[in-house]
């Protein structure tokens, strides 16, 4: 439930922000863990350095993601810059 969770987030942020023309949702299963890639080529933004900054900028969704994430035994890496759009990748042990 975590993870389904966690990429409708992400999917809502695409709708809501990226401005996006596509977005593109992977999945796979390798060993003991399973791997969602969501990306898209919309506005992208700056990341923020600290986590904790993510608030602090307004994005109260990716916080969320991150924090599902964690709290699931996972982590979650955000790649993104203003113009270039934006890729997450989660990576939760099943």
């Amino acid at each position: 439930m975590a993870l389904y969770r966690i990429v409708q987030e992400a999917l809502n942020n695409v709708a809501a922000h990226a401005n996006a023309s596509r977005a593109d949702v992977s999945v796979a299963f390798v060993e003991s863990e399973v791997a969602v890639t969501i990306g898209d080529d919309g506005a992208g933004f700056a990341i923020p350095d600290r986590p904790g900054e993510l608030a602090e900028a307004g994005h109260y969704g990716l916080l969320g993601m991150r924090e599902r994430t964690e709290l699931a035994g996972g982590w979650l890496s955000l790649e993104s810059e203003p113009g270039h759009g934006t890729q997450i990748e989660i990576h939760l042990p099943v």
